[in-house]
């Protein structure tokens, strides 16, 4: 058997209470598709995912009211982009749902998480590759457009923000609505 790549599935239940996405999938993002589980190629890992940022006690309260309107890129365009993240948004199986699909390093996360928790404000995966800097990629409602994290501000773009964090920062995060008005916490 020759080994020419890794690929890993990654399982975590991080729902609302939880504050995050439900990561389901991870592998090498150099291929066109995830590539088939039973080729002789791939060495298989599996692993519960550690989040980075420590989970809320308790459900999050829904501070939002908005829509995810950035859905409607479809597949073929990302809803976000930049020079280390994109991400791809669609609806999910209910019109209650989003799914996603994150590009971030060498690793790719999909899933899907209700509008309910993404209203909550503090729908986020933090992710770190091979020791290097943290990315925090948080996907919100319509009405929400700034984050406060790591004493920066980072715009929302269609739904999405990232921000580039580093070993050992407080990655706590305060997301903001247009008006100032409504506001989520997430604690460190």
């Amino acid at each position: 058997m020759k080994l020419t790549g890794v690929l890993v599935i990654v399982c975590a239940a991080v729902g609302a209470a939880a504050g995050g996405f439900a990561i389901t999938s991870a592998y090498d993002s150099h291929s066109a598709s995830p590539p088939d589980a039973a080729d002789d190629e791939y060495q298989i890992s599996s692993y519960e995912a550690e989040p980075l940022v420590p989970p809320a006690r308790g459900p999050e309260p829904i501070v939002f009211t908005g829509g995810v309107e950035s859905t409607a890129t479809g597949t073929d365009q990302p809803a976000f982009k930049d020079e280390r993240v994109t991400v791809f948004l669609t609806e999910g199986a209910s019109t209650n749902e989003v799914c996603f699909r994150i590009l971030v390093a060498d690793e790719t996360h999909t899933g899907c998480v209700a509008i309910a928790d993404i209203r909550t404000g503090t729908t986020y995966i933090a992710t770190q590759s091979h020791g290097g800097p943290i990315d925090v990629i948080g996907l919100v409602p319509d009405d929400a457009n700034t984050v406060r994290i790591g004493g920066s501000h980072v715009d929302v773009h269609n739904n999405v923000w990232h921000y580039v964090g580093s070993a050992g920062e407080n990655l706590g995060f305060e997301v903001i609505s247009a008006d100032g008005t409504q506001r989520a916490v997430r604690l460190n």
